[in-house]
């Protein structure tokens, strides 16, 4: 849904244009809206926000904002869900061809947009490294539900020290994270430097760091892991979690 656009009203419906809002919001507010009131917006309709009211043809009811929030959602999960598989594949597509020909040590600044982290050990480390450097900005997707005493302690200490350095995080769960007192106890120690939103469902793993560099998972048990710097790839990243923060309840 987030993809349709119309000819003179060319957004989606996470975006939509000053009239389409306000004739939205009055629908929302009111149950409904005159028909005539929706012909300078015609994208409401296309975008399924308003539709016609079946006990009388003139007026327009609202899709109720839950629904249209949970379509929105569907349309990001998939495309970042496909985006994530075709970067999986081009990164075991170029190992394997590289493994084909002899052994070249890269020169600086080579090889470097995407990395293959293999192991638990590696991916840690890694994680370290891009937290020491880190100096504005943490952004994370922490999917599944309650989140695990011993996951929140593994990375415990990275938080600490971006708190002590002053470094901002946004953290965004599902909804049920939200009954978790490890969770509780975690946000409640950071204080105002963590802001924390939950959703229905979100997207696979994913963090951030000071928008330079992103790390998502690349299998199932999450013991392989991609390190990516490639600037296009971390700012597309970086637009869905926005999409997505706005999407989310505090």
């Amino acid at each position: 849904m987030a993809g349709l656009r119309t000819d003179d009203h060319p957004h989606g419906a996470d975006r939509l244009c000053d009239a389409g809002d306000r004739v939205y919001s009055r629908a929302v507010r009111r149950g409904r809206v005159p028909r005539a009131d929706a012909e300078p917006v015609p994208c409401l309709l296309e975008l399924a926000l308003l539709h016609p009211d079946p006990d009388d043809m003139d007026w327009l009811v609202p899709t109720a904002p839950q629904e249209v929030m949970t379509r929105l959602l569907r349309g990001v999960y998939d495309e970042v869900s496909t985006s994530q598989q075709r970067v999986g594949a081009a990164v075991a597509a170029v190992e394997r061809y590289a493994g084909l020909g002899p052994s070249v040590v890269p020169g600086a600044g080579e090889g470097t947009a995407i990395r293959v982290l293999d192991g638990l050990s590696r991916i840690q480390a890694a994680m370290d490294e891009a937290t020491e450097a880190c100096t504005t900005e943490v952004l994370t997707v922490q999917p599944g539900g309650i989140r695990p005493e011993h996951e929140l302690t593994e990375g415990l200490h990275r938080a600490l020290a971006l708190r002590g350095r002053g470094v901002r995080m946004r953290d965004l769960y599902t909804h049920v994270a939200r009954h978790g007192q490890g969770l509780l106890n975690y946000l409640e120690l950071m204080g105002g430097s963590v802001q924390a939103r939950t959703l229905d469902e979100v997207i696979d793993r994913l963090i951030l760091f000071d928008r330079t560099v992103a790390f998502i998972p690349a299998n199932a048990d999450r013991t392989l892991a991609l390190e990516l710097r490639h600037p296009a790839l971390v700012e597309y990243l970086l637009t869905v979690f926005e999409r997505l923060w706005r999407l989310a309840i505090p």
